[in-house]
Order: C-alpha cells, then structure tokens, then sequence
C-alpha cells in the first residue's frame, strides 16, 4: 500500500469533467434499457470519483500545512468550480429521479442514492453559486488565521498545535502556563475570527433564503445528509447529554482528580489522564493489539500509510 505522501497529485481537467459528466446526462436521457442507463451512470460515478479524489487530495495536504502556497491554490481552484459542478449533479439526479429506471436504480444500489440526489436538488441552484464560492473562502480565512497564529512562550514563538502537546505536560505549572498562553494567542485573532464567523453567518443566511429554507438550520442539516437525525433527534439527544453524559463525566473528573492527586481539577488538570502523562502512539498500539481483529487491522495499515502519525 502506498503512504500518503507517495499519492501523486494533479490538478483535474473540469472543463473534460463538465463535458464528460454532460455526455453522460445525455445518454440517460435517451437510454432505451437500463444496461445503457446504468452504464452512463457508472461513467459518471468514475469521473467522479476521480474527482473528489484529487480534491480531497489536495484538502488534506493543505490542511497539514495551511502556509503551503500551492496547495493554498489549489484548494482556491477547487473552490470556484465545485458549486458549478454540483449544479452539473443535481442536474444528473434530475434526470436520474425522473427516469423509468429509477426502480431500478434503488433497487440496485438503495434508496440512500435517490435520497442523496433529492437533497441535491434543494442546495444546488445558480442563484448561489457566489455565495458558495464566497463561504469556502470564509472557511479558508478562518482556518488559516488559526494556523498562522502564534504567542511567545518561554523565549519561543509557539504555534496552536504547538502548545496543545505542552497543554498535556506532566508538569502542572507548565500546564497552567500553555493553557494561559494558548488563551492570549486566540485573544490576539479573536477580532479577524469573530468577523469571519460573522461573514459565515451572513453568507449561510442568504443562502438558505434563496434556496427557500426558514433558516440554515435545516439547510445545514440537509447538507450532512441527516434525513433520520432531525432537530427532533437531536433535542433529545442533548437531554440525555443534560441527565446522563454530564453525571457520568462529573464522576471520571472525580476519578481522574483522585489519580492525580489534587484537591482541585481545575481546567488545566483535564487534559491528562495520570501523573506519568497520557499515553503515546506506541503504547496505543498495544492497547489496540488485544482488541478484537477489527480494531488491530485499521490501525496498523493507516500507520503504515502515514494516514496518521
């Protein structure tokens, strides 16, 4: 299996992609049988695979390096032309949904498919396409102001991620003295953070607006496909969050308060697990070892690729 690193990355073709993608709309709508429609179908699916592969290709090594200009570019790129192709898909799903073989189809590969390509109808249209284009430049902003940020501490200018592993030190000062700094490093980027999450707020409102929605509420939940997790799912789950996650946390803070040995955890004691440290990649995969096979064969193979670290 190849490492992550080892993947080759190129920029897709969108105008073949747009034109691929478009020939095979028009080979479902004139499919005498369903072994032609399914064909052009499977067509697509590979062209998009294709797709969502480079891009998510791409995602991901910007987001391990935020300041990584190429990637940054081509994120951009993506950025501008996926609401564009995501009009293309609904288009697809159109046709897909009105077809004679649309039994066919969620017979073969469920209802999940004629479900997903409902949900696209109702957030794709022209109308919004700036504002898509607009709200990924928004996420963009947000994450790289967080990853550009740093703060002084002990005579070294300190990343986020930097001070998150001296957060876990076994040194309980040290603790208290990252955590004080992490909290004057977002001080600092908490003016461009707040316009950003206030540029976010504006531009998903409009959106749900032209789109016919009440609110973003129910556009956002749509956009993570929960067609049975509902707010109604969720009120409840925040109740059982209220009268059986915040009881049972309460006693492993006790619990965890006693290993250490405090009087007090306070919220610079929460993030380590014992007086020796938190456990570390290695002794994890020990743990995982005897686990059942489901869990020992992820863990190892992802390691082996780099996927994680």
């Amino acid at each position: 299996m190849k490492k992550f690193a080892e993947l080759q990355y190129v920029r897709p073709d969108m105008e073949k992609i747009f034109a691929r993608v478009s020939g095979d709309i028009a080979v479902l709508k004139e499919a005498k049988n369903y072994e032609e429609f399914r064909n052009a179908y499977m067509d697509y699916v590979e062209a998009d695979t294709e797709l969502e592969t480079s891009k998510t290709v791409a995602h991901i090594r910007n987001t391990i390096n935020l300041l990584d200009e190429f990637y940054e570019a081509e994120m951009v790129y993506f950025n501008s032309q996926m609401p564009k192709y995501e009009i293309l898909k609904k288009e697809m799903g159109e046709v897909i949904v009105a077809s004679p073989f649309k039994a066919e189809m969620e017979k073969e590969f469920g209802a999940i498919l004629i479900q997903n390509m409902e949900a696209q109808k109702q957030l794709s249209d022209e109308s919004i396409v700036n504002d898509q284009v607009k709200e990924a430049e928004l996420v963009s902003r947000f994450m790289k102001t967080q990853a550009a940020a740093t703060v002084e501490f002990k005579g070294e200018q300190i990343g986020n991620y930097g001070l998150l592993k001296i957060m876990q030190s076994t040194d309980r000062a040290e603790r208290k003295e990252a955590f004080e700094a992490w909290a004057k490093l977002y001080e600092g980027i908490a003016p461009t953070l707040e316009e950003v999450y206030d540029g976010l707020v504006k531009v998903r409102a409009g959106m749900a607006k032209k789109l016919g929605f009440k609110s973003f509420i129910p556009m956002g939940y749509l956009r993570r496909r929960r067609f049975d997790y509902t707010e109604k799912e969720l009120e409840v789950f925040r109740k059982q969050v209220r009268e059986v996650v915040v009881p049972a946390a309460a006693k492993l803070y006790e619990r965890q308060k006693e290993a250490l040995g405090i009087d007090t955890l306070y919220y610079y004691d929460e993030s380590i697990a014992s007086p020796s440290g938190n456990p570390v990649r290695s002794e994890i995969r020990n743990i995982l070892s005897a686990k059942p096979r489901r869990c020992t064969v992820s863990f190892p193979r992802r390691a082996e690729s780099s996927l994680i670290s």
